[in-house]
């Protein structure tokens, strides 16, 4: 399943949109290496979640494959949960509103005015409210 910011947002991916969603990466890549006391602090935004998903979604697909296959892999203590990813969805993610960008049965889901929308409560599906923070 292709899951970028192109495929699911093509009438917006305008450059300003593409540098404004590369820079969430960044920030989940900072949020991270500062430690966090509350998980719910990891993403504020919709395009923070379709980034994590992104980037867990490229992990699995790493770990699936022969590219972690490096030397010192191999050094690191093995885990209970290793390849875990599902785990690691649900314990990361504010919520999984934004696989509905990708699941052709819901499409409309980030039209406000479809009673999809109305009825699930999504929020900021919409690619021009990706920036809007949904965390109070």
């Amino acid at each position: 399943m292709d899951r970028s910011a192109a495929r699911v947002a093509p009438l917006h991916a305008d450059e300003d949109f593409v540098k404004a969603f590369g820079e969430r990466f960044g920030v989940i890549a900072d949020r991270i290496t500062a430690g966090l006391t509350e998980l719910t602090h990891l993403t504020t935004y919709t395009a923070d979640e379709v980034a994590l998903q992104l980037i867990v979604d490229r992990a699995e697909e790493m770990a699936d494959g022969s590219e972690l296959d490096q030397d010192w892999t191999h050094t690191l203590p093995d885990r209970p949960n290793d390849g875990n990813f599902h785990g690691v969805k649900d314990y990361l993610f504010y919520s999984f509103d934004v696989l509905h960008l990708y699941d052709a049965s819901a499409n409309g889901a980030e039209d406000l005015t479809l009673a999809v929308f109305q009825a699930e409560g999504f929020v900021n599906l919409h690619p021009l409210d990706w920036f809007k923070t949904f965390v109070k």
